[in-house]
């Protein structure tokens, strides 16, 4: 359940519809989120920060399947007998055609896909190798075609698949190729049903049950090693906050200088200008007391001369 949370914060951690721990964001894609911040004025005054992806997996507390293995420890399937006295351990449930079960990887299942326990109820009707069986599950039928043999009949699933899951775009379906069941098990008419099982990560809950003490402790260092990757990209956000905020405060700088500039070009230094029309007053105060002295004096010519 720990792990699930894991996923689950590593999914819907957002900020303004980006995710910010799980790979995709800002069209970056591969294991990494890329965010580019503008600092400059110009296109290429950037700044990027990556921040490594977070999932389960990426951390390595969750290991990758081979979820077309149905056996050994690393098995991403498991079909159990249910009512049947036995089913063949070589039923495939996964079908990589077009469905596109598994992801680029092939390791895991692809899309939204989560897996899961899924019922199946059978039902076989005619022999030899007219035999066929009806199978349903999560609301959908698929019929396959088989031939006997003895004992058992052997169904192929070139007729059809069964879809057991979808997300939509991609499917797990159930693949009979390799089904055998005992004639005997299954009459007309009857129905029995049969559990498939897929697992898309070897979870640490799983690791645990029944493993040894050596697997304990190599889960011990796959926390400590999750822990330690965390603490790394916690430290590189820090560093690469701080050179954002060192930005920040150079662009503040920058735009207090940028407008003392264009005050000294665009705005009037308001002591000159003041000093320059007082000089201006006295010089029209000065011109106006001459102007009339000098028509004073002409005034008294005309005196003179009556």
């Amino acid at each position: 359940e720990l792990v699930g949370e894991v996923n689950d914060i590593a999914e819907n951690t957002t900020f303004n519809g980006d995710q910010l721990i799980k790979g995709g964001s800002s069209g970056s894609g591969g294991n990494s989120v890329g965010l580019t911040f503008q600092t400059g004025s110009e296109s290429d005054q950037t700044f990027d920060v990556n921040i490594a992806n977070s999932t389960a997996e990426d951390l390595g507390v969750a290991s990758d399947l081979d979820v077309t293995s149905n056996t050994g420890d690393d098995a991403g399937q498991n079909v159990n007998a249910g009512d049947f006295s036995s089913t063949s351990s070589a039923v495939t449930a996964l079908t990589t055609g077009g469905f596109k079960t598994l992801d680029a990887s092939g390791t895991n299942l692809a899309g939204d896909l989560e897996g899961g326990t899924f019922e199946i109820n059978a039902q076989a009707t005619g022999s030899g190798s007219t035999a066929t069986l009806t199978l349903s599950a999560s609301g959908t039928t698929a019929t396959f075609t088989g031939a006997s043999t003895g004992a058992t009949t052997t169904f192929t699933g070139t007729n059809d698949t069964l879809t057991l899951s979808s997300d939509g775009s991609n499917k797990i379906a159930f693949d009979a190729s390799n089904l055998s069941i005992a004639t005997n098990q299954i009459g007309a008419s009857e129905t029995k049903s049969f559990s498939v099982e897929v697992k898309d990560s070897d979870d640490i809950g799983r690791r645990l049950q029944g493993g040894s003490s050596d697997e304990a402790r190599a889960i011990i260092d796959d926390v400590d090693s999750a822990i330690n990757g965390l603490t790394s990209q916690l430290s590189d956000l820090g560093a690469s906050q701080n050179r954002l905020s060192f930005k920040e405060s150079n662009l503040e700088t920058s735009q207090t200088n940028l407008n003392a500039a264009q005050s000294r070009i665009e705005d009037a230094d308001f002591a000159k200008e003041q000093t320059q029309v007082a000089k201006l007053q006295v010089q029209q105060q000065s011109g106006t007391a001459q102007l009339a002295q000098a028509n004073a004096a002409g005034q008294s010519v005309l005196s003179l001369l009556q």
